[in-house]
């Protein structure tokens, strides 16, 4: 955790002072931490194994006179893992978990936990081995002092867990009381990001420039000469202000510190504050749907990601049955490669020039010359020559 007299400073904290009540820590803490005076513990997400999930539970209940709890939050995923994974044709025994960092790698023993509908008391003792009287009875019929999830159903008693001691005299604990958001934000959905897309902000912008030319139609009364335009009542620069931090106002108090000089805060600032939260309320409607999507790609990618591992791991499982064979074709395709390899040039340590050399260039042959109209228009001529006829001459 730290160093070792923090460590020890920490841990007197957690087993003695009584005003300690809720300690929020990583996996670290299930690591041999004797605190018996902690009743709860909620694990959030299945960890790697079964006994890492019992050893994190263990770490409440430390003392035999009082009662412990242990909840772990499963994802949803995880059933569905767990379902597939058993649907493969694992066997039906411990099998150790896989080194991967992600905390939702299933295993044989996981899926047969996660998928039990028995007493998970009788599964764990089964689990591990562990002999004796009743191991493998359910709670109900053994009975247990306290029920297993799976067994509370079928519970007719009462549970009561009684909360932790609290001190005693005038430094008692006040009852916490989560604190109220304004009413201008309860409910409100709040982004990560203060920054508008390009959509939105040019929707915005649309709209604030109907609300200046609404102003403009109703300070007529207060206009005395009749031609004050309509930018007059809410100029462009504080539209861009507006704009640049309209996710941030939430009360009319910061609406005054974002735009401070407009002098019209008083007749219209409620209706131009009712706008933005108009259009906080629909851009919230607008961030939470593109998360929706991305977290729907993001799970497309997963499972997509976790078809091709599982192809990648029958083919090798495919490949084991033809051992023989697959050898023979791998010092073949050896051969192959070897063969088709350029032999690399030896150089010397201190040679000047450490890249090859480039190629020589191709010397493109020379172009015949053109020819000559006479010459083409000769080629067009008869093959032959025309037969001369000679007149027979009497001597």
């Amino acid at each position: 955790m730290c160093w070792p007299d923090e460590n020890e400073k920490t841990v007197a904290l957690m087993r003695d002072n009584p005003m300690c009540q809720i300690i929020v820590a990583t996996v670290a803490f299930g690591q041999g931490f004797n605190i018996k005076t902690l009743l709860d513990s909620i694990q959030v997400g299945l960890p790697r194994s079964v006994p890492q999930t019992l050893q994190q539970a263990g770490r409440v209940g430390r003392d035999p006179s009082t009662i412990g709890r242990a909840v772990v939050l499963v994802q949803a995923s995880a059933y569905a893992s767990a379902e597939k994974f058993l649907a493969r044709g694992a066997p039906a025994s411990r099998a150790p978990a896989k080194t991967s960092k992600n905390l939702t790698t299933m295993n044989n023993e996981k899926a047969l936990m996660l998928t039990a509908k028995g007493c998970l008391i009788a599964f764990f003792n089964k689990l591990f081995g562990n002999t004796g009287e009743g191991s493998e009875v359910d709670c109900i019929a053994l009975p247990r002092r306290l029920p297993c999830s799976n067994c509370l159903p079928r519970f007719s008693g009462s549970l009561i867990f009684d909360p932790s001691p609290l001190p005693s005299g005038p430094e008692r604990l006040r009852p916490f009381a989560a604190p109220e958001p304004p009413a201008a934000v309860a409910g409100a959905y709040r982004p990560k990001t203060n920054k508008l897309t390009r959509k939105m902000r040019s929707s915005a912008d649309a709209e604030l420039r109907k609300f200046r030319v609404l102003v403009q139609k109703l300070e007529r009364d207060y206009d005395i000469y009749g031609y004050i335009p309509a930018s007059s009542y809410l100029s462009n620069p504080v539209i861009t202000s507006l704009l640049d931090n309209l996710l941030v106002i939430w009360t009319r108090e910061v609406l005054v510190t974002k735009i401070p000089h407009w002098k019209y805060h008083e007749r219209h600032g409620e209706a131009i504050f009712a706008l933005i939260k108009s259009l906080q309320i629909r851009f919230a409607a607008d961030f939470e749907a593109a998360r929706l999507e991305k977290n729907r790609k993001a799970r497309m990618k997963r499972r997509a990601a976790a078809d091709r591992e599982e192809m990648s791991d029958d083919g090798m499982v495919g490949n084991s049955d033809g051992a023989g064979e697959g050898s023979d074709m791998e010092e073949e395709l050896e051969e192959i490669v070897s063969s088709r390899a350029e032999p690399t040039r030896k150089r010397r340590i201190l040679e000047d020039t450490t890249n090859t050399p480039p190629s020589p260039k191709r010397i493109r042959a020379a172009r015949a010359p053109l020819e000559k109209m006479k010459d083409t228009l000769e080629t067009y001529g008869p093959k032959y020559k025309p037969r001369i006829r000679r007149n027979n001459v009497e001597d």
